[in-house]
């Protein structure tokens, strides 16, 4: 007896790959990488004192891109025949590697810290100080920045507590235990199987 693969609904996401939102998101996504970066690298330590601030604006950011990630994975692993759905998910990963090479800098900053001012971002990271150790722990394996940016994106998606997309963003809020309870792959997602 065969068992029945789930039929994913996933119009909480995008009606389908065609739906207009999607390039809606990825300018939204991307603007918000080219602020961010823009404003915060290379002053991440002028910050310490509202950290919390930061790191809730970088998770705040993300959304958008793990939206599209993950949709463009979940259509895909239910469609892994249909052309088009290959080429929408490859195009969408091309796309969130080439948006999110901007946001690289903040963990890669956060790592590059001497322990006593990362210590000072930890006592102004509030609810998302669990996630600042967390990112800490791969100071020792974390890539720099002259790798080239597949072999950053490829090894920051080790980070990901979904292994949905190869882009550098890591849930703080998921570590911070703002998404585990959710019935879908990101906040405000309900994408049920039928």
């Amino acid at each position: 007896m065969s068992e029945k693969l789930p039929n994913w609904n996933l119009e909480d996401f995008y009606l389908n790959i065609k739906d207009d939102q999607i390039n809606l998101d990825l300018d939204t996504f991307k603007k918000f990488s080219e602020s961010f970066n823009k404003k915060y690298k290379g002053q991440i330590e002028k910050y310490s004192n509202s950290f919390e601030s930061v790191i809730e604006e970088y998770e705040n950011g993300n959304e958008t891109g793990d939206k599209l990630g993950n949709y463009a994975f979940l259509i895909y692993a239910t469609n892994m025949n249909d052309e088009e759905t290959v080429q929408f998910y490859q195009g969408i990963n091309e796309k969130l590697t080439e948006i999110s090479s901007n946001l690289i800098f903040f963990t890669n900053e956060i790592n590059s810290l001497p322990e006593e001012k990362f210590q000072k971002l930890i006592l102004g990271s509030g609810k998302y100080k669990n996630w600042l150790i967390n990112i800490r722990r791969f100071k020792d394996h974390q890539l720099d920045s002259s790798s080239t940016s597949t072999e950053r994106v490829c090894f920051m998606s080790a980070e990901r507590p979904l292994p949905v997309c190869c882009y550098p963003s890591y849930g703080p809020a998921r570590a911070a235990g703002h998404l585990g309870t959710d019935s879908g792959p990101h906040r405000g997602g309900n994408a049920h199987s039928d």
